[in-house]
């Protein structure tokens, strides 16, 4: 299993979030893989969100109304917001 997690972090991105206290991990091939494959319990309040590619890190602060639209049911709502916050991303 270690092997697998190595491997994403050469070849993937790795996504983080801390919402209202709580660690929530995911991994992907692209950013808004891993970022969908986020999954809180609660998407509400200020969020911190880190996205990791190899040896870059980049970490930034979330609103709450973006951070409830990115887990929101609406597809509509999920998509603009995942669409606003892989632009923050975009350097990585």
């Amino acid at each position: 299993m270690a092997k697998k997690k190595k491997e994403n972090l050469i070849n993937g991105y790795l996504a983080r979030i801390k919402v209202l206290g709580k660690f929530y991990d995911s991994a992907g091939q692209t950013a808004a893989e891993a970022l969908t494959n986020l999954k809180p319990g609660k998407g509400r309040g200020m969020s911190v969100l880190e996205m990791r590619k190899g040896d870059q890190v980049r970490a930034k602060v979330l609103n709450p109304i973006t951070t409830m639209r990115l887990f929101s049911p609406s597809a509509t709502a999920r998509s603009m917001a995942l669409k606003n916050v892989i632009s923050m991303f975009s350097d990585l």
